[in-house]
């Protein structure tokens, strides 16, 4: 057999190694230490990608029963077509939720643009 069929079949073998041994990380320390990575990024989010009327709330000053509409709902709540509000979606005038490729708009959302856009009576000119 050829010194490099030797080789080969010396680099196939499958008895662990002492360096593969010695490399072992304990599975709890390396939790510990994915965990403190990720409080790490939670603690410095970017602000860049945070809208600006909640940059400064919590998750957990929100309502808990937040009810997320698709598009078409919230087009017909507001009694605007489609098209309207995937612009409004499209150049950010209204605020969305993404989940995956989802998009949502918050209920809530919606409540605050009726609200805010309301034109209240006043006296007579």
């Amino acid at each position: 057999m050829s010194d490099r069929k030797k080789l080969h079949l010396e680099s196939k073998s499958h008895a662990p190694s002492k360096s593969l041994n010695a490399q072992r990380v304990d599975p709890a320390k390396e939790l510990q230490s994915e965990t403190s990575a990720l409080e790490t990024q939670r603690a410095l989010p970017s602000q860049a990608k945070r809208a600006p009327e909640t940059a400064g709330i919590s998750i957990d000053e929100r309502p808990a029963t937040t009810k997320l509409l698709t598009l078409k709902e919230a087009a017909d709540r507001l009694a605007i077509s489609l098209p309207t509000i995937r612009s409004w979606v499209w150049h950010r005038k209204i605020e969305i939720v993404k989940i995956g490729r989802c998009v949502r708009i918050r209920e809530q959302v919606i409540l605050d643009l009726i609200a805010t856009n309301t034109v209240r009576p006043g006296p007579a000119h």
